[in-house]
């Protein structure tokens, strides 16, 4: 069992990728693949403000819904982690991306109402994810859900 209630699972593929597989507290499947390590032992913790790049798409399609290349600027998305304004799949994969690295993250139906215009009820995504900062020192002292504990 892992961290929060989750129960995890790692895989090791023919490709040496590594996959870490689980269920979070909501009950959505998660895949981490690591597509590059990034620097070593340089991972977010609860709290870090993380900046990413990433693609999401519609698992069964590959239809791209959303990405941070594609908005404004091309700006990386910051996320602070526990805050709850993500999925919690995509949370879960950011955690176990190095600063530096590239990950794939798959969710079974991380939206079971869907996402109006982009993502049908219980469909599953793949966010490919590119950590390219982690700011710790700008962490909030407490997460959002025990702000209200």
């Amino acid at each position: 069992t892992g961290v929060g209630g989750t129960s995890r699972e790692l895989t090791a593929e023919r490709s040496g990728a590594r996959k870490d597989r689980w269920r979070g507290p909501s009950g959505e499947a998660v895949e981490v693949e690591v597509l590059s390590g990034g620097i070593c032992g340089a991972c977010a913790k609860e709290g870090s403000r993380v900046s990413v790049h990433y693609t999401g798409r519609l698992a069964a399609s590959g239809a791209v819904f959303d990405g941070s290349r594609s908005k404004g600027a091309g700006e990386p998305l910051e996320v602070v982690l526990g805050a709850s304004r993500t999925c919690e799949g995509f949370e879960e994969g950011v955690r176990r991306t190095r600063l530096g690295g590239a990950s794939r993250v798959r969710v079974a139906s991380p939206y079971p109402e869907g996402v109006p215009g982009s993502i049908e009820p219980g469909a599953a995504v793949v966010f490919d994810v590119v950590v390219v900062a982690i700011d710790e020192s700008r962490a909030p002292r407490e997460t959002l859900a025990e702000a209200f504990e």
